[in-house]
């Protein structure tokens, strides 16, 4: 009886475990996708600021120059999120939804009169 309790508490604590990586790998991936957080900056940045912070982190981790394995997969994130905050359409959009995809496109209905049918 002993040994399946423990048996019993060893698949909860792995599930636990498990939710617990699951969830803060959610965290990280969603704050890895924040323009603001991708070049440091806060919200209130001004575009000089944006393009300052863009400058800095694009010679540092440009591939040309930085030799790591994942700079330019950080340089592409880093132009990504410039070209998303220095768009002023696409940084309004990302400040008041969150997203800078373009909105799904408005549904539009015909009108027929019933006269078309005859």
């Amino acid at each position: 009886m002993n040994e399946r309790l423990g048996s019993i508490n060893r698949k909860y604590l792995l599930l636990l475990l498990i939710q617990s990586f699951c969830y803060v790998d959610r965290i990280f991936s969603s704050q890895i996708d924040d323009p603001y957080q991708i070049l440091g900056i806060s919200r209130r940045a001004t575009i000089r600021e944006i393009k300052q912070a863009y400058k800095t982190l694009a010679k540092e981790w440009h591939p040309d120059k930085n030799q790591k394995s994942d700079a330019h997969e950080k340089f592409m994130a880093i132009t990504e999120a410039y070209e998303i905050l220095s768009d002023p359409l696409r940084k309004e959009r990302y400040d008041k939804f969150g997203s800078f995809d373009d909105p799904p496109p408005s549904r539009t209905y015909a009108h027929y009169s019933f006269d078309d049918y005859l």
